[in-house]
């Protein structure tokens, strides 16, 4: 599964993926059950606002692709990130990490970068 590190279509003509299907899992924790609820909401309304219009083509089921990436894909990419360079190094994430405990307004900040 991609898990943050490339954006692959979550919908097309007539299809929607949701959650696990989706590779909605945060590549650092393994968590999904919150993204494939969201994802299931968002789903929901993008099927009622097709069945509404009658349209169920790729151009009108991309905003569903857009809203579900602008909700994930930034905590994705960092959790990404963090899991394939600073996981292999865990000496250094602990060092830091034990450095940042030291000091609570670098730790608040490492936490919102982060988090």
């Amino acid at each position: 599964m991609p898990l943050g590190s490339r954006k692959i279509p979550i919908s097309g003509p007539g299809w929607m993926l949701c959650g696990d299907a989706a590779h909605l899992i945060d590549p650092l924790t393994g968590e999904g059950i919150g993204q494939a609820m969201v994802s299931g909401r968002y789903a929901g309304w993008k099927a009622a606002a097709c069945f509404s219009a009658n349209n169920f083509s790729a151009d009108f089921m991309n905003s569903y692709d857009q809203q579900v990436y602008a909700k994930f894909w930034s905590s994705h990419r960092k959790s990404y990130w963090l899991q394939r360079y600073l996981v292999p190094r865990f000496w250094l994430f602990n060092r830091v990490a034990n450095w940042a405990h030291r000091f609570p307004a670098i730790h608040q900040c490492i936490q919102r970068v982060i988090l």
